[in-house]
């Protein structure tokens, strides 16, 4: 029985066009609608300039002008229920992706099966938000297991 289509709004945020355009392909092709930006600020603007809800936001990490942690916690401040899943190359280096992926349900180290993207993407699609009492305490919009892969 083939898989009913997607539904919902991800904020695609990466700063190599390439990897956006295939990210966006696949996301939109699952039948998700996708707001591509090329980095934090674009996607904050696009965020509060957007009519509609937006369910979860996909990031890199490691960007110009706006980090994605950066961006997260400015979203969390106006949406604290929102999902965030953050994508690195570079956390690997910090632990093991094992570590990671044990310690961090909503990251994916890069480079990455699309097959384990769309598993996490739909993972957290189906999770309930964040609660707000996450957010009032302060707590990262990842959870504090980020900030031992050296992020602030």
């Amino acid at each position: 029985m083939a898989e009913a289509p997607a539904r919902g709004t991800i904020l695609l945020v990466e700063d190599e066009e390439g990897v956006r355009a295939v990210l966006s392909e696949l996301l939109g092709g699952l039948g998700y609608t996708v707001l591509p930006a090329g980095n934090g600020v674009e996607a904050a603007s696009i965020a509060s300039s957007h009519a509609g809800g937006i369910d979860l936001v996909v990031t890199d990490m490691v960007m110009p002008e706006m980090s994605g942690q950066e961006l997260g916690r400015t979203l969390a401040q106006k949406w604290p229920d929102l999902r965030i899943l953050y994508m690195s190359a570079f956390a690997s280096n910090i632990y093991s992706p094992s570590a990671l992926a044990n310690a961090l349900a909503d990251f994916i180290s890069k480079p990455f099966d699309l097959e384990d993207f769309i598993a996490k993407v739909r993972t957290l699609m189906a999770a309930p938000p964040r609660g707000r009492a996450d957010a009032a305490a302060g707590a990262a919009p990842c959870g504090p297991a980020l900030a031992r892969c050296g992020y602030p």
